[in-house]
């Protein structure tokens, strides 16, 4: 799981990813599987420079980083291949 670490002792145009006395923890609430935890130190990291961080749920935030991930993957395979289906109308009738 990625270590992110936010600066929060300082107004937030003037905010620094370096280890503070009052770093604010962008960790997941639960591990993500490769790659959404790159989508989550993205957007993390983006929602908290906004000033949006204590007021979005992480457990959601979590769960479309994973999300995000899973539905690329399916664009790409359906790009790459169309839409496959197992079996044929014959074998369901």
């Amino acid at each position: 799981m990625s270590r992110i670490r936010i600066d929060d002792s300082q107004p937030a145009g003037n905010r620094s990813n370096h280890f503070k006395e009052n770093p604010v923890d962008l960790e997941p609430p639960y591990e993500l599987t490769l790659p959404a935890p790159r989508h989550w130190d993205r957007l993390a990291k983006q929602i908290h420079a906004q000033g949006r961080w204590d007021v979005v749920s992480h457990d959601l935030l979590a769960s479309f980083c994973q999300l995000l991930h899973l539905s690329q993957e399916c664009l790409d395979a359906i790009l790459a291949d169309g839409v496959v289906v197992a079996g044929s109308r014959s074998d369901r009738d």
